[in-house]
């Protein structure tokens, strides 16, 4: 039943999820049937917030045009929109025919907002596996070494011309950018006199002192 199916998918089953709720998944779901090639995502489409979670056969996911990966029956897909509104982030085709259950956001918040935060973490770790920097420093590691690390990201803001490390600074932190850029410079802060800048990082790169990343790997 699609009770059952749900239960044994991986976020839910982790949410401990009681029977009215499964329920309420089971009846505030719908099915979509997709054939081959069809595009279930695009990415940057802002007016779709529609969770999708994969019941039969497979779908591949892109990143402006290149294949990032392959999704199958149990796997989720959408979260990032429907949890906060943002433009789609990769666009996602059937690879074969294939059919998903669709949940909205206003029928997710409705009977399972509470466990909003809960998803949003989850999007957290897949989006920084994603990353072939992060994967670097992740391979070799067990799936319980890989998730204790993963967990440790926070989420942190600077604004214009704030210091995010300094050179002989203290190497305690690992930063991986999620949007804007850096520059990295010598001999000072950017503008201070002696200073010199040597490269930029910019989405998806790590940021750390060389310290960090010797501990990591």
């Amino acid at each position: 039943s699609r009770v059952n199916f749900l239960q044994n998918v991986e976020i839910f089953r982790k949410l401990n999820l009681s029977p009215g709720e499964l329920s309420y998944m089971s009846e505030a779901s719908s099915v979509a049937e997709f054939a081959d090639s069809a595009t279930i995502i695009h990415e940057g489409y802002t007016w779709d917030s529609t969770l999708y979670i994969l019941t039969e056969g497979e779908v591949s996911v892109y990143v402006g045009g290149k294949y990032l990966k392959q999704f199958a029956p149990g796997d989720y897909f959408g979260e990032m929109s429907m949890l906060t509104g943002a433009p789609r982030s990769a666009t996602v085709k059937a690879a074969g025919p294939c059919t998903c259950l669709a949940i909205s956001n206003e029928l997710w918040e409705k009977g399972m907002g509470q466990y909003s935060a809960v998803l949003t973490r989850g999007m957290q770790r897949r989006l920084l596996q994603d990353l072939p920097a992060i994967r670097q420093i992740t391979e070799g590691l067990s799936r319980a070494e890989e998730k204790r690390l993963l967990t440790a990201f926070r989420a942190r803001e600077f604004l214009p011309g704030e210091m995010v490390m300094r050179e002989g600074g203290a190497a305690k932190s690992l930063f991986v950018l999620e949007e804007g850029e850096v520059a990295i410079c010598i001999g000072g802060a950017p503008g201070e006199m002696g200073s010199k800048e040597v490269a930029r990082r910019t989405v998806g790169e790590l940021l750390a002192h060389a310290e960090v990343l010797a501990r990591v790997r």
